[in-house]
């Protein structure tokens, strides 16, 4: 009888496993994201208080547009992550109307960080 509840036990813990590794599997399938990447990238000057703005076209309601905003750090530093892939608007909106905003188009690639570089908004005129 013993070694029929250690054989009993070897199953269920095997079955556990299994179950439990097609579990994390299934996360980890849904959580990866081919077809999106991201975008990073610089803006200036902080006292503009500028925000990093991509409009993206809903999937299911191209009527529709979802927003992805960026707020840059004290270095100027931001990132959008989670964008589809292709070539997507960037505008750089401040905050404060003194200085003018500014907008660039650059191509997002699945799983990749694309960089848009240092972008340095203009006082209005």
């Amino acid at each position: 009888m013993k070694s029929n509840s250690k054989y009993l036990a070897t199953i269920v813990l095997s079955l556990f496993a299994t179950v439990f590794c097609a579990i994390i599997s299934g996360f980890a399938s849904h959580s990866a994201q081919p077809n999106r990447g991201n975008i990073e990238g610089y803006v200036f000057p902080r006292v503009a208080n500028p925000r990093v703005i991509v409009a993206i076209p809903h999937p299911q309601r191209p009527d529709d547009t979802l927003h992805r905003i960026a707020i840059p750090n004290a270095s100027g530093y931001f990132k959008l992550n989670n964008i589809p892939v292709g070539t997507q608007a960037i505008i750089y909106e401040p905050k404060y109307r003194t200085y003018r905003s500014k907008s660039k188009t650059i191509t997002v690639t699945a799983a990749q960080t694309a960089n848009a570089g240092t972008e340095t908004l203009d006082l209005e005129q």
